[in-house]
This record gives structure tokens, C-alpha cells and sequence, in this order.
């Protein structure tokens, strides 16, 4: 069954498991059967358990539960296979420090969750194939301090004292240098021959708004290379080769709110396969880039940082720089947030999330164009042990969520997700967008069609998000009062 006609989301809740582990690098506090190591640890590991439960429950090589032979994911990797995981691991700190909230929990995909899949697919490689960690972060993050920030690279170390090859790859073609005023210099980093420029051509879903092309931006980006890359005739991403090339591609998501899409899970977390953030549409300038406002100094402001974004000079981008932080002091911090994209009005990202997926989806390298019919599948881990509020992505709160979910499907998964957040479907423009494409579809059923699996229950979406487990999540201020379910 592909992922197209795949209708079933599972998920494992337990009210009890509301955090992680913390000592990396995260053995199991059981030595299961199929354990394909020996070390465990002292104290438990409830992200590991929870895992395991979710691939039992999914029935995944039920015949051989509970003996060294199960091989939960035997069924989507052979020896010998290449696997990409990707995890969401978009920074190295919560932005969100200058206000004192330096959590990390809801920020990223804790490695705990990793080092629990990546075992299963070192269970089914039978030490024969290759395993790719990997995530593009914001261009200004440390890769280094990230992977130490989450207990990566002591994963990373454990596996190769035992023999094992795991690569921790940074997808960005160029990293940033930034500061609070924007950022001061780019580097390239990665061999631009890693990458493949997946072109939509007039598939793309931001046909419709093509004629505000000019106007597509993404924050301290220079527009010149997006109005290149997007067009009439021309709509590509820069695509991290290995994603389509890789034999299995498992999507570990962190649940999180999103300040410019409403949420980030399954169909977001594939935007981190694109190597470089200029060939993401987020908004279009001064259409939905903020929501309406009579303040001329905003405006002003506003102004200004297209000038820094469009600026080669760095002491120019300091001036202006300077210039608006005196500007600041003539409108609030929520307004300034809800800028960039940040508001619930904004319908320029949903449609280059669902082109991100469609080219992960359906581009056939061979052609170099979509295909009719999928080309790859992804299996679905979402951590939601700890979900991520507020201003998210980059600055989340903790949201206990209790939970991990699992699927083929996106939309289905991101649905659930989205109702365990408590947040209104109907406002999310990536699923409702995603449901009946007439072309190359994403998903070909209604939310009615899906079945969620739940503490040894089975029940439909509708039914299971009236009286399943909820946690309601804290908007972004662009979002508050407009997203949140009653």
C-alpha cells in the first residue's frame, strides 16, 4: 500500500512520559530481546519504550514480537540499503534566550526518539548498508554545538566505537553569519554537486500566485535568486540529493506550532531536504508579509529591512541596522513577530511546503520532472513527547504532548498531530490545501477516511479527535484567537 491510499495514523500516548532522557547517548533502560547491542542504562527510557510500542502497534513484523528476530522495520530496509533519517533539527539554542526561555525539549527532535529508530534500522541493515542523519538548519546555527546540544555526536561516537557507520550530515549548501541585526556574511559550505534542482515547472502551487512573483521574500535574503529560481515557466527547489536517492527516507518531525504556517510536523519537516533558503517562497512583501497596519514607522521599518536584506555592504546593513532598532521603539514586539510571514493571513509558505513534498514525493531524477505516480515513501515517527508553543519554530515553549505518532501518510499524521495540539484543521492550509489536488495528489481521501490508532482502540478521525487526547497549544501572537479549536 502506498502512502497516496495509506489511511491510518498510530499513536502512543502515555500521560506519564513528559520529557527525556538525559543522559546521552540514550541506551534503552531494558535490554529487549531484539536489542542489537549490550550496553543499557541505569535509570529508564521512556522515549526508547515509546518508540518500540509504536512500531509493535503499527504491526511491523507482529509474527516475531518479543524474540531477537523482530525486525520492526525489516519491512521498509534490506542490507545493503542506503537510509536517510531526518529529524527536525532547525537550531543549536532556543531563540527565545533574551526572554529567558532556553528550552530545547520542544525545539528539536530529542535524540533520544533518533537513537531509538536509528537502532531499529541498524536491527534490519544487519551491518551492511549506510545510515544519513541529517537536517538542514537555520543558516546561522553551529553544527557542531548542535549536535553536542542534543547528545548527537555522543550517538554518533557510541556507533562507531561499535562498529557502525552513522552519518551526521549538514544539508545547508551555505551557512550565515548573524547577529540581531540580520545577518553579516554567507559562506558556502557544501559541493553544490550534492544537490538536485527539483523543477515544478507549472505544477508548482504557487501558480496561482504568480503574479506576485516579484514579491516572493524569505527573511535576510536578497530576492534576486528566488525571482531566478520562480516564474511563469520555472519553479524549482534545491533538493539534497541523497533524498532521492536513498532507499528508505524516514521522517522524524518534532510536533511544534509554526509562526508562519500554523504548525511544523511531517509535510514541514521535508523542507529541510532543500539545501538553501532562497528557493523558499515564506511570504510576499507587503501583500501577506504582515497583517494590515496604519503604523508608519512599522511600514517604515518594514522598508528598511528590504533594503538590509538586499544590501552586499556590511556597513550599510549595520546602518540600517541601527536605524531600525530606533524605529522599534514606535511599535510593539507582538507586531514586529507577526512580521515576515508570522500571521495566520500568510498563503504564500503552505503552498511551498506542499511543492517541497510533491517534488520529494513524485520527481523522477531520471526526467527531471514529476512523475504520475509516487516515486518514494517516507515511514513517519513524530515526536510529540514534548511539543513545542508559541513562538515556534526557532522559539518554542514546552507543551507536553505525552505522545509519539506514527504513518505513512503526512496529512494524516499532521492532522493528528494538529488535533492533539487542539488546533482547527480548517485553518491549516498546508493539510486542508494537501486533501483532493486534482493533479499528482498528495492525499486521496477526506479526514473522514482516516483511522487512528490509539491505546488498543481504533477509531475514526472525526470520532477520535472529539475524545481523544488533547493538549491545546498557545499560538504564535499572528495566530492567536484565529487557529485554536473550541
Amino acid at each position: 500500500m502506498s502512502f497516496v491510499s495509506d489511511r491510518s495514523v498510530y499513536v502512543v500516548h502515555d500521560s506519564g512520559v513528559s520529557g527525556y532522557p538525559r543522559e546521552a547517548p540514550f541506551h534503552p533502560g531494558v535490554r529487549y530481546p531484539e536489542y542489537p547491542f549490550v550496553e543499557v542504562s541505569a535509570a529508564p527510557n521512556a522515549a526508547y519504550d515509546m518508540v518500540r510500542r509504536l512500531f509493535r502497534d503499527m504491526d511491523l513484523d507482529r509474527d516475531h514480537f518479543g524474540q531477537s528476530s523482530w525486525n520492526p522495520l525489516g519491512k521498509f530496509i534490506r542490507p545493503g540499503h542506503r537510509v536517510l533519517v531526518k529529524p527536525n533539527l532547525v537550531a543549536d539554542h532556543n531563540w527565545g534566550e533574551a526572554q529567558g526561555n532556553r528550552d530545547t525539549d520542544s525545539l528539536v527532535t530529542h535524540a533520544s526518539v533518533i537513537r531509538a529508530v536509528t537502532d531499529y534500522v541498524q536491527k534490519a541493515l544487519q551491518g551492511r548498508g549506510e545510515m544519513i542523519v541529517g537536517d538542514c538548519p537555520v543558516q546561522g546555527t553551529d553544527w557542531q554545538a548542535l549536535l553536542r546540544m542534543t547528545g548527537l555526536d555522543k550517538v554518533g561516537e557510541f556507533y562507531r566505537s561499535r562498529g557502525v557507520s552513522l552519518q551526521l550530515r549538514d544539508f545547508r549548501l551555505v551557512t550565515a553569519r548573524i547577529d540581531r541585526r540580520g545577518i553579516l556574511s554567507v559562506s558556502s559550505q557544501n559541493a553544490a554537486g550534492r544537490y538536485v534542482e527539483a523543477d515544478l515547472a507549472t505544477d508548482s502551487l504557487l501558480m496561482p500566485i504568480m503574479a506576485d512573483a516579484a514579491r516572493f521574500g524569505v527573511t535576510d535574503y536578497h530576492v534576486r535568486n528566488m525571482r531566478r529560481v520562480h516564474s511563469l515557466r520555472r519553479n524549482a527547489y534545491l533538493m539534497f540529493r541523497e533524498a532521492f536517492e536513498a532507499d528508505c527516507v524516514i521522517n522524524l518531525p518534532k510536533l511544534k506550532f509554526h509562526m508562519k504556517a500554523g504548525m511544523t510536523g511531517a509535510l514541514k519537516n521535508l523542507v529541510g531536504l532543500n539545501g538553501h533558503k532562497d528557493y523558499l517562497p515564506h511570504f510576499r512583501m507587503g501583500i501577506d508579509e504582515y497583517p494590515p497596519t496604519s503604523n508608519v514607522l512599522f511600514k517604515l521599518f518594514i522598508a528598511l529591512q528590504h533594503l538590509q536584506w538586499r544590501s552586499g555592504s556590511l556597513v550599510a546593513r549595520r546602518a540600517l541596522g541601527l536605524l531600525m532598532s530606533a524605529l522599534r521603539r514606535g511599535f510593539g514586539r507582538d507586531q514586529e513577530v507577526s512580521s515576515q510571514g508570522g500571521w495566520f493571513g500568510n498563503d504564500t509558505l503552505w503552498r511551498t511546503i506542499l511543492d517541497i513534498n510533491r517534488a520529494f514525493f513524485y520527481f523522477d531524477l531520471a526526467t527531471e520532472r514529476l512523475g504520475d505516480e509516487p516515486r518514494r515513501e517516507s515511514l513517519i515517527v513524530m515526536d510529540a513527547i514534548v511539543a513545542g508553543d508559541g513562538e515556534s519554530p526557532l522559539a518554542p515553549s514546552r507543551r507536553p504532548a505525552h505522545s509519539l505518532l506514527g504513518g505513512l501518510n503526512p496529512v494524516a499524521v499532521d492532522a493528528a498531530g494538529a488535533s492533539l495540539l487542539r488546533l482547527d484543521i480548517s485553518r491549516l492550509k498546508q493539510i486542508t490545501g494537501a486533501l483532493g489536488l486534482a493533479r499528482l495528489p498528495l492525499a486521496e481521501f477526506s479526514l473522514a477516511d482516516v483511522g487512528v490508532h490509539e491505546g488498543g482502540r481504533s477509531r475514526g478521525f472525526h470520532e477520535w479527535e472529539s475524545g481523544g487526547p488533547s493538549y491545546p497549544a498557545v499560538p504564535s501572537v499572528g495566530w492567536r484567537g484565529h487557529v485554536e479549536r473550541a
